[in-house]
Parts: C-alpha cells; structure tokens; sequence
C-alpha cells in the first residue's frame, strides 16, 4: 500500500480530483492504476474510466470504473463513453498514452505522469515522482478503514522464488499487486 498508495493518492490530489470530475487512468488493474481508480472515486469523481485489457475488465468494473481497452484506437473509445472529454488522466506508462491523452483532456494541466517527465511536460501536465507523506498515509489508512479502498493481491510468493515473482510483474498484465512473502 505504501508506494503505490502514495502514487496514486499524490497524483489525484496533484490534479485537483473532486465532484464533478471525469478521470482517465491508464493502466487501470495494475499496483498503482487499481488504486487510483478507488481513490479518484473516494475523492469524488463522478466518473472513472480504465484502460486495461479485455481479461481485466470485470476486475476494472468491480473498483468502479468503466474499462476500455488500450492500444490503437483508444482515443476513438474513450470519447465513445465520454464524449466530453475527460478532466483528469492519470498516465502511468507514457509514450502513446500521454498523445491520446492530450487529445482527451480538457485542461492539459491536469495530465499526471508517473512514467515521462519530459513528454508530459511538452503537453502542459505534470510529472510526479511520490514523496513520503506521514498525512497522505494517513489518509489511506482512513480510506482503508471505510472499506473504501483495498489492494488486490494476485500472487504470494516465498521470498526464495522472487526471481519468478519478478518474471511475473515484468511479463506485464498482474492485476493488482505480487507479493514477497518473508
């Protein structure tokens, strides 16, 4: 929960999440993507839309978010459900993702990257790199005490098969969090 709690919190609050608001997280089962689609839901946001692949989008569904799939296209199927565009995107891989989001975002200013300062920076949002934060964790603690936010965790491995743990996360696709057992 720590740093990806911390991420995702900082990020939505960097962005001034709240009532009102249409948030675009990209990469939305992930460690820190799953937690942002519950916190920008805690923190208000009417609506919140999450990029995942098609075998994760129940999952994306259960934390409140309306999936789409990424990839080609995605712009085209972002609109499809928010025609308006969105007010918030929280970008958490860069490169392509931070294109479409720009064409998606109706102030750029709100665009939160985890992954491209530079890229992000050229399209007017911001990039963030988490900072330890006694109050933020303390806010997540409290979310977490409301039943308002919990950590998916796909796999526990023994701390002698982290080499297999590690595999997994950088095959990409873990919904949720891998755990270290010790």
């Amino acid at each position: 929960m720590p740093l990806a709690g911390l991420t995702a919190y900082q990020a939505l609050q960097s962005a001034r999440t709240g009532a009102g608001d249409t948030v675009l997280v990209h990469g939305a089962s992930g460690g820190v993507g799953h937690l942002a689609v519950q916190i920008a839901r805690a923190f208000g946001a009417d609506r919140v839309i999450g990029t995942a692949g098609a075998a994760n989008h129940d999952f994306v569904r259960s934390l409140g978010a309306e999936p789409v799939a990424y990839g080609d296209g995605l712009a085209d199927r972002v609109r499809a459900v928010a025609p308006d565009g969105v007010d918030v995107v929280l970008d958490l891989f860069g490169g392509d993702a931070l294109d479409v989001s720009a064409e998606l975002i109706t102030r750029p200013a709100r665009l939160i990257s985890t992954a491209d300062p530079e890229h992000v920076t050229r399209l007017g949002g911001s990039y963030l790199f988490v900072k330890p934060s006694t109050v933020d964790l303390g806010m997540l603690a409290g979310l977490v005490d409301a039943g308002r936010l919990t950590v998916h965790v796909e796999r526990t491995f023994p701390l002698a098969q982290a080499a297999d743990a590690q595999r997994l996360v950088e095959a990409g696709h873990v919904r949720g969090k891998v755990v270290l057992e010790v």
